[in-house]
């Protein structure tokens, strides 16, 4: 909670502004800024500005790179991480540029 009113604060005071629309997809509805780099105090104003769908999908994408990361840890290491599920290949953690419009 601490980066959510770090960035609160940071609209208040005007030291920031919030863009017209999404990042992704331009939708002007719902925006929020998605803290993808983490939630700590180095992070707090590091954010990428997203309407409501894609910023669930980025929350989806980092908690199913997070599993992956787990259940490879457990496994031998075969030198890079290079998990295929549902799908997609993961080799790092997936950032905003990883998400296309929503048709």
């Amino acid at each position: 909670m601490r980066a959510y009113r770090a960035l609160k604060k940071a609209l208040d005071d005007r030291r920031i502004t919030k863009p017209d629309s999404c990042e992704v997809c331009g939708d002007p509805r719902y925006l929020a800024g998605h803290h993808h780099r983490g939630y700590g105090p180095e992070h707090a104003l590091d954010v990428r500005w997203l309407c409501n769908a894609h910023h669930g999908e980025a929350h989806v994408l980092h908690e199913m790179f997070r599993r992956i990361t787990e259940r490879a840890q457990t496994r031998p290491a075969s030198g890079r991480l290079s998990v295929i599920e549902r799908g997609l290949i993961l080799t790092e953690v997936p950032d905003i540029d990883a998400l296309t419009p929503l048709s």
